[in-house]
């Protein structure tokens, strides 16, 4: 199994137990270790906003700049 879904064998065990203890919400995916989603809900209405007005590709720099 571990070779056909390209991870390690423990990675396996563990997904296994999980199943076991949890049923199929312990596959469910849950939030890691990594950043933080860091995005509000005001700079996605801005977004959508200069869209609508400049329709376009906005970088990362373009929308904090204008925000």
């Amino acid at each position: 199994m571990a070779a056909h879904f390209n991870c390690s064998e423990p990675t396996i065990r563990e997904v296994i137990h999980r199943w076991l203890k949890m049923g199929l919400v312990g596959l469910w995916s849950t939030r890691g270790r990594g950043v933080k989603q860091t995005w509000k809900e005001s700079d996605i209405v801005h977004l959508e906003e200069c869209l609508i007005n400049e329709p376009r590709r906005y970088s990362r720099f373009h929308v904090c700049v204008v925000h």
